[in-house]
Order: structure tokens, then sequence, then C-alpha cells
């Protein structure tokens, strides 16, 4: 039952926010995570939880875990698997922060099922979630409308402030060329610099128009950029363009890695004109916001903005086609009308109080008290595994390393190039679950082919074609590898176990549905252990892959690259032959492999009783 907040007489909730540390860089970011510290009523802590990061404490000293944007719900690896095993298991109240809802919505309207969230801060319109999230019980999920951003926190933003006879530069920007498939809002934020940056060229106009990744602008350095300049420009943010199931950006990268030389406006064709949704997600971006504070003038592409600015009283509206630009360029010159509509801007948007991150706390308080149960626990204890505020990042916002590579001659070329050679692996692959996936397959794959005895010993061994059958096996350890660590996700709902039959002398790996989760979130070492016993002694005969409840083929889904088959064989299992052989030529080695991959199984539900289980909650 929810509490009677409107008494004064209910105790504050313990409210845990889950986040990822590598996304703090921005002011954005942190902001919005150290708002709730800030200014809610409640108390607030905070755990990094991205994939990898361990459970160290049980959730139970909380009534409420949200789940902050940081974390993209949309990609299956983000999450770390104990926070997930633990959440699912959570009693009091579930909320997420969602934003970018326009990638892979189905993905994460299953992250909403799965561990049982019950409240939903989105940036989709009310009229369009029930679409949006159509795959979602709705009955069960409350949806919250929410901004992406907020007036900056720091109320002194005088030092960033130049006076307006003093801006040298007339437009500042930093815009973003977004992949292809983002569709036609997206390609807006490139297209305004494009134009833009042409017109001052023509016209002599003093102008500062960027929109690679090594001329970004991070932390205070950002904020003095725009407070030097007398206008930015900008454009709606989003994306209307929603690939549901992740299929659109595989076709348009398939065809972009078959012509490279595809333009905007042919990809836009061919795949997205009928796609694209106007009018759903023409958001206000926080850069509108950072412009009012420090009062530079704003030159926007015409458009709603969520109804925070208006046209001609808030900023100068820019045609799309730029018919009106002589005219737009004239009235960002005048004095007199820039400091009305710079000071009409910071009186309704800053004065009025209401894009403040404090009035975005109280809407968000008001929701978690009128859906989460009474306090569990008088007070959070004074200290824990967990922070009480979000730090900045070291060597400060942007990242140090990109402040330090900007300001030192001769390094930005180099920088870049290493960039474009990352990005080009990162498209090829896919995105961190492809990159995750394959380290683990190189990492199995290392431990055999780093021993040239060992691979003398699997060419030269009874069986043909040893070393390309070892190969194949290592395939389908990395993709087993990945099912024992990555915990219940959603294009893997599976997890793994180990165990071995002394009678049948045959080692199996079994992958079991997540459904069936026991709350196991450490391996089940006795059984391991007797495991590798096994194999040092040669007592093993098979080794096995079992998939009882599964297809023929066990599959991972690559964001860029697509299904990626294995086939398991007619009995749903796969046999390790190669490996077999190795355990019988060089035990030691076999096990050191099956340790390497069997490292995050559990025991099978049937050995609780003798395993030591850690329990997430």
């Amino acid at each position: 039952m929810a509490q009677e907040w409107q008494s004064g007489t209910a105790r504050p909730l313990n409210v845990l926010v889950l986040y990822d540390s590598a996304a703090v860089y921005t002011n954005t970011v942190r902001e919005h995570l150290n708002s709730f510290a800030r200014f809610s009523r409640h108390r607030v802590a905070y755990a990094p939880a991205p994939a990898g990061v361990p459970l160290t404490f049980s959730l139970d000293v909380f009534d409420v875990v949200i789940l902050h944007y940081s974390i993209r719900l949309a990609f299956d690896w983000h999450l770390s698997a104990e926070f997930a095993w633990a959440l699912k298991r959570f009693n009091g109240l579930k909320a997420a922060f969602l934003q970018d809802e326009y990638d892979h919505t189905w993905r994460a309207c299953q992250w909403i099922d799965q561990p049982g969230v019950g409240l939903v801060f989105t940036c989709v319109p009310p009229k369009y979630v029930r679409d949006i999230y159509s795959k979602v019980d709705h009955d069960r999920v409350t949806f919250e409308q929410t901004l992406t951003g907020y007036l900056p926190m720091d109320a002194d933003l005088s030092k960033h402030i130049r006076p307006l006879a003093d801006r040298q530069v007339v437009i500042g920007y930093r815009g973003r060329e977004l992949p292809f498939r983002y569709g036609r809002l997206a390609r807006e934020k490139l297209m305004i610099g494009v134009r833009m940056r042409l017109a001052c060229q023509a016209r002599g106009v003093p102008h500062d128009i960027e929109w690679t990744e090594d001329r970004r602008i991070y932390g205070d350095a950002w904020m003095d950029f725009v407070g030097s300049c007398r206008a930015t420009l900008g454009t709606e943010s989003g994306s209307n363009v929603f690939d549901f199931d992740g299929s659109l950006t595989a076709e348009v990268n398939a065809a972009l890695q078959a012509n490279p030389r595809l333009t905007f406006e042919e990809v836009e064709e061919q795949f997205l004109r009928d796609r694209e949704m106007d009018g759903v997600m023409n958001q206000v971006s926080p850069r509108i916001f950072e412009a009012v504070a420090l009062r530079t003038g704003l030159i926007l592409f015409e458009g709603t903005y969520s109804g925070v600015v208006r046209p001609d009283e808030h900023f100068i509206p820019l045609r799309k086609d730029f018919s009106n630009v002589d005219e737009v360029l004239r009235r960002v010159r005048d004095d007199r009308e820039l400091s009305a509509m710079t000071n009409r801007a910071h009186r309704d948007v800053i004065g009025s109080g209401a894009y403040s991150y404090a009035a975005f706390v109280r809407g968000v308080d008001a929701s978690l008290e009128k859906h989460a149960a009474p306090t569990r626990s008088p007070e959070l204890p004074a200290t824990g595994p967990w922070l009480r505020e979000i730090p900045a990042p070291a060597g400060g916002a942007g990242g140090g390393l990109v402040a330090r590579i900007r300001r030192t001659p001769g390094l930005r070329p180099v920088a870049k190039s290493a960039f474009q050679s990352v990005r080009g692996v990162y498209i090829g692959l896919g995105l961190r679950a492809a990159r995750r996936w394959f380290k683990r397959y190189r990492g199995a794959k290392a431990l055999i082919e780093a021993d040239p005895e060992l691979t003398e010993l699997l060419e030269n061994g009874p069986a043909p074609n040893g070393r390309s059958r070892l190969a194949r096996e290592v395939l389908r350890l990395a993709l087993l590898l990945h099912v024992c660590k990555a915990g219940p996700t959603v294009f893997a709902p599976v997890w793994g176990t180990i165990e071995f039959d002394p009678d049948q002398s045959r080692l199996t790996f079994t992958s079991r549905p997540t459904h069936d989760l026991p709350g196991v979130i450490r391996p089940g070492q006795p059984v391991l252990e007797r495991a590798l016993k096994a194999v040092r002694s040669r007592a093993v005969r098979q080794i096995v892959w079992d998939v009882p409840h599964g297809p023929l083929h066990m599959e991972v889904k690559l964001d860029k690259v697509g299904v990626v088959r294995f086939p398991l064989g007619r009995d749903r299992s796969f046999r390790f032959t190669a490996l077999e052989r190795l355990a019988d030529l060089d035990p030691e080695r076999a096990a050191r492999l099956v340790a390497h991959v069997a490292d995050g199984a559990s025991a099978p539900p049937a050995a609780a009783a003798e395993t030591q289980y850690r329990r997430a909650s």
C-alpha cells in the first residue's frame, strides 16, 4: 500500500540508484545523478553496476532501486549480472529512467518485464507510450514523462558569462554526426552546423562551428565556450525512427558495408522513409537550458522544443531550408534585440523554476511515494559499500586524456587516426556485447594457440583435422563462457551449470533457462573443483554441452552483425571431441581451459545442498 505522504508522518525511503561510472564525464549525466541526493527528501545512495561489477551488499536495506539511464537497458550486456539477479529477487519498488528509447525498444521492454520494474520514467510523450512500449504490461507498469535534462545545478554561472559586447564569436556550435539509421531529426544536428558554417564563411561572420568528435568540449571549458558566443545553434533532440528489434540497424550497416559511398538520402529513401514517425520524440535538449542560463542567444530550427522555449520570444527561428538565414544573421548581431531576447528567456525559463533539478526531483519523489511500500528500515547506515554522491571523473570532466590531446600540438591527428581505426573495428564487430564475446573467444583461443607443444600434439594426433576441429570448438567454448558469465540476459536467457558423472566419465555443461534461477551468483566451487580433479586425473572421457530445452542451434544476436548461429546437433548437445583428446594428451592444459570457461558456472540445482551459494538478496 502506498504511504500517506500528505500527512507528513511517513518516514523517508532508502533509495539506491544504479549507474555506470564511465558515463559521468559529461555534466548532464553527472548532474542528473547527483540531483537525487541533493534535492530528494529520501535517503539516496549510489552504486556503480555496469557489466562485470560484483555485488558486495544486500539490496534489502533499500526500499527502492532505480536503474539510471546511464545503464542502457536496450543492451543486454550493460547491467552487471550479479545486480540483475539480485534485482530480480528484490521485493521493493523497482524504477528505471530510460533515454535513447528508439534503440532496441523491445529489448528494453523485456528488461522492464524480467526483473519486474514497476515505474518507468520515459521521454516518450504519454499519448505514444502504449504504441512504443507495446510489449509491456501497462496494467502493472506505470510510465511517467520526463525530460532528458534540466537547468545546470550550479547556480553561479557568472564566471562563464561575458558581456555581449565582448563576445567576438557570433555563432558557436558543437554538433555531431550520428549514424544514418537515426533518421532526419538526428541528421539535423549535423546539417545545421554544416550549412551555417558555409553561410558564415560566405558572409564573413565570425564563428566557431564544428561537428567532429575531436572538437568536442567538456566540463567548465564547455560553459566558457557557450558563455563567450553571442548565439549558439540548436535542433530538437532525439530520433523518430524506432528500431524495435535491432533489425533496421543491421540492414543499414550491411548496406553501408556493401557500399560505403551510400549517402544519407539514399539510405533514407531505401530504409527510413516509411519508418520516421514525425513529432513523436522531438525533445528539448539540455544544451538549450545551458545556453539560456549563460544568457547566450539561441538560433534554432523551427520546432516546439517540449514547450520550454518559443520562437521570436526566446529564440531566433531558422527555417530548415535556410531561406531566412540572412535575416537570422542580422538579428543575432543586433545587440538590443538579442539582449532583450536572452533576458526574456532567462526570466521565463530560469526564473520560473519549472525546469530546475529541484522541481524534477520533487516530481520523482511524488512518484516514488505513490508506488513504494512503507520503508522497511528506520534509516540508511551512515557508511556502506555505496556512494552518497557521484564524484567527478579523474582528471576533470571530459576525461583528462581528451583535454590533454586537445592541448598538445601534434597529438590531435594521431588521436583522430586511432579513433577512426577503433571505430572501424567497433562497427565491424557490433556493440560491446559483440566485443565482450569476441574477447572471450580470443581468451580461450589464446590458451591453445600460445602453446606450440599443444598445437603439435593436436595436429599429429590420430584424429584428422585436429586443429580445425579445435578452432570450431573454441568458438563454442567462447559462447559457453558467455553463457556461464552473462547472467539473466534477454537474448541469452540461460545460465550455465557444470557437473561430473564418474559412472559415465562425463563432464557436462548445461544451459538452463533463467526462469529456473535459484538465486546463485557464485560458482559452485566444490563441484567445479571435483570436475577439474577428474580432468587432471584423466578420468574424463566425454565433455558435452547440453541445451535440453533449447533449439537445435544456439544463437548470439550481435547488434550490427546479425545473428551468429552455432549448431548443437539433433540431440541438443555439442560434444567437445578435440577437448577430450586434449584431456587425454595433456590433462593439465585441458583443466586450465575448462576452468577458464567454467569460472562463471554454478552447480546444478540438484547439488544445491552441497554447494555454497552466495545469494544477492
